[in-house]
């Protein structure tokens, strides 16, 4: 009997875990988060989990590249720093 209290007290933490995960998200609307928190308390374990990997591979496939200090992006900045002071110069 101890074993089932274990596994519900783990489904409410996960569940609680990914549900305050998903309404934190800026890359979802209301309705969005909505159906998802349903899904996570209807299915406790498979909807969890599997939203929480939905969410982690969305991350992985649209996280904003960080611009590096050399290369082609800091050429494009220095040459638009150069073209803003030729034009305020004259």
């Amino acid at each position: 009997m101890e074993i089932l209290y274990i596994i519900l007290l783990l489904a409410i933490i996960l569940n609680v875990f990914v549900s305050i995960s998903t309404f934190r998200r800026d890359d979802f609307d209301k309705g969005q988060k909505i159906a998802q928190v349903v899904l996570i308390w209807i299915i406790p374990f498979v909807a969890a989990i599997g939203i929480w990997i939905f969410h982690r591979s969305f991350d992985d496939s649209y996280k904003p590249k960080k611009p590096s200090r050399g290369g082609e992006d800091a050429d494009a900045f220095d040459m638009r720093k150069h073209n803003n002071h030729e034009h305020f110069g004259d």
